[in-house]
């Protein structure tokens, strides 16, 4: 499944010349108070693109500014990634 995946995000224009370094499946369930904590991805492993993959339903990515936190609220976006919907990060 991996290795389809891949050849089919390769084919994107963001994506292009990109090796992957990490793959993960994670099965969250709302029902059952599952979530992803607030983490700030590592650029120097991770560098760039991010790809997600949202595959069995809807979710929310939160996405905050850390450099905008100056004693004021941060920056804030909220984000519906709907069931099969892939996101790709970049910059």
């Amino acid at each position: 499944f991996q290795s389809i995946l891949v050849e089919k995000l390769q084919t994107l224009k963001p994506m292009k010349g990109c090796v992957p370094n990490e793959a993960n499946a994670i099965d969250y369930r709302q029902r059952s108070g599952h979530y992803l904590t607030n983490h700030v991805d590592d650029r120097q492993l991770s560098k760039e693109p991010i790809a997600n993959l949202s595959i069995g339903g809807d979710c929310y990515m939160t996405f905050r500014n850390e450099k905008t936190n100056q004693g004021n609220k941060q920056e804030e976006k909220r984000v519906l990634l709907k069931r099969r919907t892939l996101q790709v990060l970049t910059g």
